[in-house]
């Protein structure tokens, strides 16, 4: 009696990662839970070990980006990115710690909201999470491109109104974006039922 050999969809052979993959990501993350937590007991390293069990099982169970979406971050763009973005981080938080000192010289609170055209959802995301590293700025909320962000005054508003920040996300996608258009929080919340 034959049988027809047993198809698998591509899809699932994709979203089945291959042991390779796992010890690799599960190795790298051990380590990295090791290094940072600096504990090489047997209490620590289970724990690390039980939380990067998680977090691959997170990992595998999120839907999958979509590939054009998710790997078209250029590496060297990227490593000038993140020491970009550091820098910003330092000299935001010496600006917060002035404003701390002298609230009523630097603190004027106020929420902006802007579209920025990204390449991608991944784009997307990482131009609201470095603007929410940057000491100073808060992303409230993000949706169809819309940024709603606390800015500390008008300072920090304008300096994420000057499209900076997201020209250089967009530039590690390889795409150069339009400046960012300002618009009335009224008229978003007519867009998106913002309360």
């Amino acid at each position: 009696m034959n049988s027809a050999p047993k198809v698998t969809s591509s899809a699932a052979l994709r979203r089945t990662p291959p042991l390779a993959v796992l010890l690799v990501k599960g190795g790298s993350l051990l380590l990295f839970w090791a290094i940072l937590s600096g504990k090489f007991d047997a209490f620590h390293l289970s724990v690390g070990l039980l939380s990067v069990v998680f977090v691959l099982w997170m990992d595998f169970r999120l839907a999958p980006l979509g590939e054009a979406d998710a790997s078209r971050v250029h590496p060297v763009r990227f490593i000038l990115y993140y020491f970009w973005l550091l820098k910003e981080m330092v000299f935001s938080a010496v600006y917060v710690a002035r404003a701390i000192v002298w609230p009523d010289q630097y603190v004027d609170p106020r929420l902006v909201c802007f579209r920025s055209e990204q390449p991608g959802v991944v784009a997307a995301v990482s131009l609201a999470n470095s603007i929410t590293l940057t000491p100073g700025t808060l992303t409230v909320d993000l949706e169809d491109n819309i940024y709603l962000v606390h800015a500390l005054n008008s300072r920090t508003a304008n300096d994420l109104l000057s499209g900076s920040m997201q020209a250089r996300v967009a530039g590690l996608f390889g795409a150069t974006p339009p400046p960012p258009v300002e618009i009335e929080i009224e008229e978003a919340r007519l867009g998106r039922n913002l309360s």
